[in-house]
């Protein structure tokens, strides 16, 4: 089951920066609740749209398999900046850059879990796949036939206007495997000009 989106291209810097950047970006929070430390995109939960952000709750299923922290709730002890690649045909690549090294992780931590529906009711299956193909459910009625349909899909069945419910569905409907995440890793040494030659080009693609 994927957990990602088809091409997923984030940068992310963090800690005691010592170049110069671009005045853009997300500030770190001041306070944050426990259930929010899995959010690895928590700067723009609240601005995405309602469906990225639902999937997006669950990309700690990617990051964490790889050892990745979250690099979106606090600043790390060096300055860091991390872009990830990642391909529907599960190639996924994750490129970590700091002042003297370059490490890059490849491998598809989705082998790590599998769909298990057994576990739902008939009723919790054709939920959940209506709000995969709909969601959020109230503004997803365009059309005069759709609209109606799914109103009354809402009146039969409130909760599927409920986040939580949805979240309900989706962790019950895959089971994570009893098995380690094994995948490649590669370290290249990067020279403090490299390092100022990377930076720049970082910037330029604003």
């Amino acid at each position: 089951m994927k957990f990602v989106l088809p091409i997923i291209s984030i940068l992310f810097a963090g800690c005691n920066a010592t170049g110069k950047y671009p005045e853009v970006g997300y500030s770190y929070p001041k306070n944050i609740d426990a259930e929010d430390t899995n959010l690895y995109y928590y700067p723009i939960k609240d601005i995405e749209p309602a469906r990225d952000a639902f999937w997006d709750s669950y990309n700690y299923l990617f990051y964490a398999p790889f050892g990745e922290p979250n690099m979106s709730i606090k600043p790390l002890p060096q300055e860091t900046f991390r872009l990830t690649y990642s391909q529907a045909l599960g190639k996924n690549i994750i490129i970590i850059l700091t002042e003297n090294l370059l490490t890059i992780k490849q491998g598809d931590p989705s082998e790590l879990y599998e769909d298990d529906t057994l576990r739902l009711t008939e009723i919790e299956k054709y939920n959940l796949q209506l709000l995969r193909n709909k969601y959020p459910i109230d503004t997803a009625g365009k059309a005069p036939l759709l609209k109606n349909y799914l109103d009354s899909m809402i009146k039969l069945y409130p909760q599927l206007l409920n986040p939580a419910y949805y979240h309900l569905l989706v962790e019950k409907s895959f089971r994570i495997k009893d098995e380690k995440f094994i995948y490649q890793v590669k370290k290249i040494a990067v020279s403090k000009k490299q390092y100022s030659a990377l930076i720049k080009e970082i910037n330029a693609a604003d």
